[in-house]
Protein backbone atom coordinates (compact mmCIF):
# COMPACT_ATOMS: atom_id res chain seq x y z
CA UNK A 1 0.00 0.00 0.00
CA UNK A 2 1.38 3.38 -1.11
CA UNK A 3 1.65 6.62 1.65
CA UNK A 4 -1.48 7.77 -0.02
CA UNK A 5 -3.20 4.83 0.74
CA UNK A 6 -3.64 3.56 -2.58
CA UNK A 7 -3.06 0.21 -3.54
CA UNK A 8 0.91 -0.20 -5.18
CA UNK A 9 1.97 -1.77 -8.14
CA UNK A 10 5.49 -3.59 -8.41
CA UNK A 11 6.57 -5.60 -11.01
CA UNK A 12 10.13 -6.29 -12.68
CA UNK A 13 10.43 -4.43 -16.28
CA UNK A 14 13.16 -6.30 -17.51
CA UNK A 15 14.73 -9.54 -15.65
CA UNK A 16 18.83 -9.60 -16.76
CA UNK A 17 20.52 -12.15 -18.96
CA UNK A 18 17.00 -14.08 -19.10
CA UNK A 19 16.39 -14.46 -23.36
CA UNK A 20 13.51 -14.10 -25.11
CA UNK A 21 12.81 -14.64 -28.30
CA UNK A 22 11.90 -11.42 -30.71
CA UNK A 23 10.77 -12.68 -34.11
CA UNK A 24 14.16 -13.82 -35.98
CA UNK A 25 16.52 -13.18 -33.53
CA UNK A 26 16.66 -14.09 -29.46
CA UNK A 27 17.66 -10.91 -27.11
CA UNK A 28 18.88 -10.46 -23.60
CA UNK A 29 19.75 -7.71 -21.30
CA UNK A 30 23.46 -7.37 -20.13
CA UNK A 31 23.60 -6.75 -16.28
CA UNK A 32 24.90 -3.35 -16.72
CA UNK A 33 23.54 -2.26 -19.40
CA UNK A 34 21.16 0.31 -17.51
CA UNK A 35 24.04 1.62 -15.73
CA UNK A 36 24.28 5.17 -17.25
CA UNK A 37 20.83 4.95 -18.58
CA UNK A 38 18.54 8.12 -18.21
CA UNK A 39 15.44 7.50 -15.56
CA UNK A 40 14.68 10.83 -14.80
CA UNK A 41 11.17 10.47 -15.84
CA UNK A 42 9.83 7.16 -16.62
CA UNK A 43 6.01 6.86 -17.03
CA UNK A 44 3.96 4.00 -15.74
CA UNK A 45 1.37 2.96 -18.43
CA UNK A 46 -0.60 0.46 -18.81
CA UNK A 47 -0.20 -1.48 -22.39
CA UNK A 48 2.72 1.14 -23.36
CA UNK A 49 -0.59 3.44 -24.14
CA UNK A 50 0.31 7.28 -23.08
CA UNK A 51 -3.33 8.01 -23.10
CA UNK A 52 -3.46 5.57 -19.71
CA UNK A 53 -0.45 6.55 -17.68
CA UNK A 54 -0.73 4.94 -13.86
CA UNK A 55 1.77 6.72 -12.59
CA UNK A 56 5.26 8.71 -13.15
CA UNK A 57 8.77 9.07 -11.41
CA UNK A 58 8.57 13.04 -12.46
CA UNK A 59 5.32 13.27 -10.79
CA UNK A 60 6.66 11.01 -7.47
CA UNK A 61 3.85 8.30 -7.75
CA UNK A 62 6.53 5.79 -9.53
CA UNK A 63 9.91 4.91 -8.38
CA UNK A 64 12.41 2.71 -10.84
CA UNK A 65 15.15 0.82 -9.82
CA UNK A 66 17.72 -1.79 -10.12
CA UNK A 67 18.32 -4.99 -8.19
CA UNK A 68 20.41 -8.72 -8.27
CA UNK A 69 16.63 -9.48 -10.58
CA UNK A 70 16.31 -6.47 -13.04
CA UNK A 71 15.01 -3.09 -13.43
CA UNK A 72 12.00 -2.84 -11.54
CA UNK A 73 9.26 -0.38 -11.04
CA UNK A 74 6.47 0.61 -8.22
CA UNK A 75 3.99 2.79 -8.72
CA UNK A 76 0.76 3.96 -6.76
CA UNK A 77 -2.58 3.23 -8.32
CA UNK A 78 -4.75 6.07 -9.20
CA UNK A 79 -7.71 6.50 -7.49
CA UNK A 80 -10.09 6.32 -10.65
CA UNK A 81 -12.28 3.64 -12.67
CA UNK A 82 -9.35 3.17 -14.55
CA UNK A 83 -7.16 2.32 -11.51
CA UNK A 84 -10.33 0.45 -10.55
CA UNK A 85 -10.46 -1.84 -13.29
CA UNK A 86 -6.73 -2.50 -13.35
CA UNK A 87 -6.55 -3.18 -9.47
CA UNK A 88 -9.31 -5.88 -10.23
CA UNK A 89 -7.82 -7.18 -13.59
CA UNK A 90 -4.51 -7.65 -11.56
CA UNK A 91 -6.30 -9.44 -8.26
CA UNK A 92 -8.17 -12.12 -11.25
CA UNK A 93 -4.96 -12.83 -12.78
CA UNK A 94 -5.57 -10.77 -16.05
CA UNK A 95 -2.57 -9.13 -16.10
CA UNK A 96 0.85 -10.48 -14.78
CA UNK A 97 4.07 -9.49 -17.69
CA UNK A 98 5.72 -6.63 -17.71
CA UNK A 99 7.43 -4.29 -20.50
CA UNK A 100 9.51 -1.57 -21.27
CA UNK A 101 10.57 1.29 -23.72
CA UNK A 102 13.51 2.21 -24.44
CA UNK A 103 16.25 3.54 -26.35
CA UNK A 104 19.88 2.18 -26.49
CA UNK A 105 23.57 4.05 -27.40
CA UNK A 106 25.37 3.72 -30.60
CA UNK A 107 27.30 0.51 -30.39
CA UNK A 108 25.15 -0.76 -27.27
CA UNK A 109 24.19 -3.95 -28.43
CA UNK A 110 26.26 -6.66 -29.90
CA UNK A 111 25.65 -9.67 -31.98
CA UNK A 112 26.58 -13.68 -31.58
CA UNK A 113 25.62 -16.79 -33.58
CA UNK A 114 24.67 -20.16 -31.16
CA UNK A 115 24.62 -23.24 -33.20
CA UNK A 116 20.87 -24.72 -32.66
CA UNK A 117 19.92 -20.81 -31.30
CA UNK A 118 20.83 -19.01 -34.22
CA UNK A 119 21.46 -14.85 -33.77
CA UNK A 120 21.55 -13.64 -30.53
CA UNK A 121 21.23 -9.79 -29.64
CA UNK A 122 22.57 -8.27 -26.39
CA UNK A 123 21.79 -4.90 -25.28
CA UNK A 124 24.73 -3.68 -23.08
CA UNK A 125 24.02 -0.26 -23.06
CA UNK A 126 20.65 1.65 -22.53
CA UNK A 127 20.83 5.47 -23.40
CA UNK A 128 16.96 6.31 -21.98
CA UNK A 129 14.14 4.73 -20.30
CA UNK A 130 10.68 5.47 -21.51
CA UNK A 131 8.23 3.47 -20.00
CA UNK A 132 7.60 0.38 -17.81
CA UNK A 133 4.32 -1.19 -18.26
CA UNK A 134 1.98 -4.15 -16.74
CA UNK A 135 0.62 -5.78 -20.14
CA UNK A 136 -1.65 -7.74 -22.08
CA UNK A 137 1.17 -9.35 -24.32
CA UNK A 138 5.19 -7.78 -23.27
CA UNK A 139 5.42 -5.66 -26.32
CA UNK A 140 8.40 -6.87 -29.05
CA UNK A 141 11.33 -4.08 -29.02
CA UNK A 142 11.59 -2.66 -32.64
CA UNK A 143 12.34 -5.72 -34.85
CA UNK A 144 13.40 -3.15 -37.79
CA UNK A 145 16.53 -1.06 -35.26
CA UNK A 146 17.46 -4.35 -34.32
CA UNK A 147 17.86 -5.44 -37.72
CA UNK A 148 19.86 -2.07 -38.78
CA UNK A 149 22.12 -2.56 -35.89
CA UNK A 150 22.81 -6.10 -36.71
CA UNK A 151 23.60 -5.08 -40.75
CA UNK A 152 26.03 -2.16 -39.26
CA UNK A 153 27.55 -5.08 -36.90
CA UNK A 154 28.31 -6.86 -40.07
CA UNK A 155 25.62 -9.33 -40.13
CA UNK A 156 24.05 -11.39 -42.38
CA UNK A 157 21.03 -12.45 -41.21
CA UNK A 158 19.31 -13.39 -44.70
CA UNK A 159 21.71 -16.02 -44.97
CA UNK A 160 21.35 -17.45 -41.58
CA UNK A 161 17.75 -17.66 -41.12
CA UNK A 162 15.69 -20.10 -42.56
CA UNK A 163 13.21 -18.91 -45.42
CA UNK A 164 9.86 -18.68 -43.17
CA UNK A 165 11.69 -16.66 -40.64
CA UNK A 166 13.53 -13.73 -43.31
CA UNK A 167 9.34 -14.09 -44.67
CA UNK A 168 8.06 -12.63 -41.35
CA UNK A 169 10.90 -10.84 -40.57
CA UNK A 170 10.01 -8.77 -44.03
CA UNK A 171 6.80 -9.08 -43.46
CA UNK A 172 7.42 -7.30 -39.80
CA UNK A 173 9.31 -4.73 -41.71
CA UNK A 174 7.13 -3.77 -44.08
CA UNK A 175 4.04 -3.42 -41.47
CA UNK A 176 6.80 -1.41 -39.74
CA UNK A 177 7.31 1.38 -42.56
CA UNK A 178 3.55 1.42 -43.82
CA UNK A 179 2.08 2.02 -40.21
CA UNK A 180 4.51 4.78 -39.95
CA UNK A 181 3.78 6.12 -43.33
CA UNK A 182 -0.21 6.27 -42.56
CA UNK A 183 0.32 7.86 -38.99
CA UNK A 184 2.41 10.51 -40.97
CA UNK A 185 -0.28 11.09 -43.83
CA UNK A 186 -3.03 11.11 -41.43
CA UNK A 187 -1.28 13.83 -39.37
CA UNK A 188 -0.06 16.29 -42.17
CA UNK A 189 -3.61 15.68 -43.91
CA UNK A 190 -4.96 17.32 -40.07
CA UNK A 191 -2.31 20.12 -40.36
CA UNK A 192 -3.54 20.81 -43.83
CA UNK A 193 -7.31 20.88 -42.78
CA UNK A 194 -6.69 23.39 -40.06
CA UNK A 195 -4.38 25.67 -41.57
CA UNK A 196 -7.28 25.96 -44.61
CA UNK A 197 -9.77 26.26 -41.94
CA UNK A 198 -8.14 29.81 -40.84
CA UNK A 199 -7.46 30.99 -44.32
CA UNK A 200 -10.10 31.61 -46.93
CA UNK A 201 -7.66 31.68 -50.16
CA UNK A 202 -6.27 28.10 -49.20
CA UNK A 203 -9.03 25.98 -48.24
CA UNK A 204 -10.00 24.72 -51.65
CA UNK A 205 -6.56 23.64 -52.27
CA UNK A 206 -6.14 22.36 -47.88
CA UNK A 207 -9.11 20.63 -48.09
CA UNK A 208 -8.44 18.81 -51.48
CA UNK A 209 -4.58 17.48 -50.90
CA UNK A 210 -6.23 16.78 -46.94
CA UNK A 211 -8.68 14.38 -48.57
CA UNK A 212 -6.28 12.76 -50.86
CA UNK A 213 -3.80 12.04 -47.97
CA UNK A 214 -6.76 10.39 -46.07
CA UNK A 215 -7.80 8.77 -48.99
CA UNK A 216 -4.41 7.69 -49.31
CA UNK A 217 -3.91 6.44 -45.57
CA UNK A 218 -7.33 4.45 -46.08
CA UNK A 219 -5.69 2.38 -48.96
CA UNK A 220 -2.60 1.17 -46.91
CA UNK A 221 -4.84 0.11 -44.23
CA UNK A 222 -6.46 -1.87 -46.26
CA UNK A 223 -3.16 -3.50 -47.29
CA UNK A 224 -1.85 -3.33 -43.92
CA UNK A 225 -4.99 -5.46 -43.05
CA UNK A 226 -4.12 -7.95 -46.67
CA UNK A 227 -0.59 -8.07 -44.98
CA UNK A 228 -1.54 -9.55 -41.62
CA UNK A 229 -3.95 -11.65 -43.35
CA UNK A 230 -0.79 -12.89 -44.97
CA UNK A 231 1.25 -14.03 -41.81
CA UNK A 232 -0.69 -17.45 -40.46
CA UNK A 233 -0.02 -18.36 -44.20
CA UNK A 234 3.71 -17.51 -44.45
CA UNK A 235 3.65 -19.22 -41.01
CA UNK A 236 2.91 -22.85 -42.49
CA UNK A 237 2.46 -22.65 -46.06
CA UNK A 238 6.21 -23.07 -46.78
CA UNK A 239 6.78 -25.83 -43.95
CA UNK A 240 6.70 -29.01 -45.26
CA UNK A 241 6.16 -30.70 -41.91
CA UNK A 242 3.51 -29.87 -39.63
CA UNK A 243 5.23 -30.97 -36.28
CA UNK A 244 8.21 -27.75 -38.16
CA UNK A 245 4.99 -25.79 -38.56
CA UNK A 246 4.01 -25.74 -35.10
CA UNK A 247 7.01 -24.80 -33.73
CA UNK A 248 7.91 -22.06 -35.84
CA UNK A 249 4.23 -20.79 -35.30
CA UNK A 250 4.95 -20.71 -31.69
CA UNK A 251 8.46 -19.46 -31.97
CA UNK A 252 6.34 -16.43 -33.93
CA UNK A 253 3.70 -15.94 -31.55
CA UNK A 254 4.91 -12.86 -30.20
CA UNK A 255 5.52 -11.18 -33.43
CA UNK A 256 1.99 -12.24 -34.75
CA UNK A 257 0.31 -10.72 -31.72
CA UNK A 258 2.68 -7.47 -32.68
CA UNK A 259 1.04 -7.56 -36.07
CA UNK A 260 -2.60 -7.82 -34.76
CA UNK A 261 -1.96 -4.86 -32.20
CA UNK A 262 -0.98 -2.59 -34.63
CA UNK A 263 -3.37 -3.83 -37.54
CA UNK A 264 -6.24 -2.96 -34.27
CA UNK A 265 -4.27 0.25 -33.55
CA UNK A 266 -4.37 1.01 -37.55
CA UNK A 267 -8.32 0.57 -38.33
CA UNK A 268 -9.14 2.59 -34.94
CA UNK A 269 -7.20 5.33 -36.04
CA UNK A 270 -9.17 5.37 -39.74
CA UNK A 271 -12.34 5.04 -37.78
CA UNK A 272 -12.02 8.29 -35.83
CA UNK A 273 -10.45 10.35 -39.02
CA UNK A 274 -13.60 8.98 -41.17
Amino acid sequence: MAQDGQPELFGYALKWDTEYRVGWFTERIARGALTDADMSDVRILFNHDPNMVIARTASGTATVGMDDTGMYYRASIPNSPFGQNLIESLKRGDITQSSWAFSIREKGDKWEYREGVGDIRTITSVDTVYDASPVTYPANPDTSVATRSYKRNGGEYESEGTPQTQLIESITELLNDTTEYVDCLNEKADMMTMIASVNADLKPVGDELSAKAKTKAAELTAFITELAAAVPVALTGIMPDAAQAEQQRNEHTETLNCLGRALSRLEAIHKQKQ
